[in-house]
């Protein structure tokens, strides 16, 4: 769910499996029932994407690559030993 000034990614990565398969309903309700729950109400500043959901024209290849940057770059800031200085 794309949110107005996200400033973090969550980039949820797991099986996604065919469209109508069991992999495919345990990957959306993981994400719409938990992930996506979760990260509304605990973790504001962060926007949920997974690889299916990416809807802009493009590689998709190079979307996951920089969603997947984006993400590790906003796990770094969090736990980085650097942050309090």
């Amino acid at each position: 769910m794309p949110k107005s000034n996200p400033t973090k990614t969550c980039f949820v990565i797991g099986r996604i499996g065919d469209a109508g398969s069991p992999t495919r309903g345990h990957a959306d309700w993981l994400l719409d029932e938990i992930i996506t729950p979760v990260f509304e109400e605990h973790f504001k500043d962060f926007e949920v994407v997974r690889s299916d959901k990416i809807t802009q024209p493009g590689m998709i290849d190079s979307q996951v690559i920089n969603n997947l940057l984006a993400a590790f770059e906003s796990a770094w800031r969090e736990v980085s030993p650097l942050r309090s200085r």
